[in-house]
């Protein structure tokens, strides 16, 4: 394993000892149970080593005892997953490629609006220099979003009239 994923692994159990408390001790703020009823509910998925003696009714057992206490006074609902060494080693690699997948594709969406942007500038210039310096969009009822919102910041941003 290479420092940087061990790096992350400790942060995200580090985060985890941090939040879980916080969770907890937010929910009981003392308001009244008609603002309690309004709370939004939380999940929270626990992740955790067992012995291979460790049966799966023992682990629902707990997670039921756990949920009695926590779904009616902090509106929160735990659920346990209990793996053996090798199942849990699997799984947290599974979910630290599946956090740099999305990152991955979040920095290419990110890199292709850059790239809209700047050839709609370079469009606007084309415009100008051709006398046009107002032009239309037809949203047809619908928001800008996405690349559509980038090219038309990018002629913005180069000098074009909306």
């Amino acid at each position: 394993m290479n420092k940087t994923k061990l790096t992350a692994r400790i942060c995200v159990l580090l985060a985890a000892c941090i939040l879980f408390p916080a969770v907890f001790t937010a929910c009981d703020s003392g308001e009244k149970w008609t603002e309690a009823q309004n709370r939004k509910a939380v999940l929270i998925t626990i992740w955790f080593l067992v012995e291979d003696s460790t049966t799966q009714e023992a682990v629902e057992k707990v997670q039921k005892e756990l949920n009695y206490i926590t779904e009616q006074k902090y509106t929160t609902r735990i659920v346990l997953k209990a793996l053996k060494r090798g199942e849990y080693e699997a799984e947290v690699a599974r979910l630290f490629e599946a956090y740099d997948d999305e990152q991955a594709r979040l920095k290419e969406e990110e890199e292709i609006s850059k790239s809209k942007e700047k050839a709609s500038k370079e469009q606007a210039r084309k415009e100008k220099a051709a006398g046009i310096t107002q032009v239309v969009f037809d949203r047809a009822g619908h928001q800008y979003h996405g690349r559509i919102a980038a090219l038309a910041e990018g002629a913005r941003q180069a000098g074009l009239g909306f």
